[in-house]
């Protein structure tokens, strides 16, 4: 590890614990730091914040975040598919709009806007989602959640006087998860439940549901 690095440290924690990610593609000068701090010696961040705080720094493919295990009970059970409805739901949303929406795509409110004009079903996920009734108000709405859920930044276009949103590797972090939970059988769902497996955790690749955590919508 980079002992210039180690700076970084307290504030990368703090952050990381809130339950958001660090992004390579983030337009955040200061979190470009903390990746590439990260990147050159995540093994030695991770083993040390896991000794010291409990917590596990994991990685995605340009991106990282601290993992979560959740306990083996009803609620964790009922957050989980919760969770899993809502971003399956979201991710709907945005392939309707836009079947090409992907990492390294920059987006606009025009873009949610014309997509909602070309796509009936996306505008029938809004009417589920959100508590809004207008195009503009869905828009508006779209754009909000994808920045709560960290699926997108957020920066000034000065030229063209507009803000726009890239889509951050973070929004792998999603469809990760929504892939896991497919993989959990009604059996494994009760198996978890079951009184005999006090001492089963469930890693879901979930960050904190502390406040401005992508978990808690």
């Amino acid at each position: 590890m980079n002992l210039e690095n180690l700076r970084y440290a307290p504030k990368m924690f703090r952050f990381l614990n809130g339950g958001h990610f660090i992004c390579a593609s983030s337009t955040s000068e200061e979190q470009k730091l903390w990746y590439e701090a990260l990147d050159g010696g995540w093994e030695e961040y991770r083993d040390a914040w896991l000794a010291t705080t409990g917590l596990e720094l994991s990685r995605g493919d340009g991106y990282y975040y601290f993992r979560r295990n959740f306990l083996p009970d009803g609620k964790g059970v009922d957050k989980m598919a919760s969770d899993y409805k809502e971003f399956c739901t979201v991710l709907d949303l945005v392939y309707q709009i836009d079947p090409s929406f992907d990492i390294g795509r920059t987006v606009t409110k025009s873009w949610a806007l014309s997509g909602l004009d070309r796509s009936p079903a996306a505008q029938e996920l809004c009417k589920t989602l959100f508590n809004t009734q207008t195009k503009d108000e869905w828009a508006d709405s779209i754009i909000d959640r994808l920045l709560k859920m960290e699926i997108v930044d957020m920066y000034l276009d000065d030229t063209l006087n507009e803000y726009r949103y890239p889509v951050k590797e973070s929004f792998d972090y999603y469809r990760t998860f929504i892939d896991t939970i497919r993989f959990v059988s009604v059996e494994d769902e009760k198996s978890i439940q079951g009184d005999d497996e006090e001492d089963v955790e469930v890693n879901l690749f979930s960050p904190a549901p502390e406040d401005g955590a992508p978990l808690t919508q």
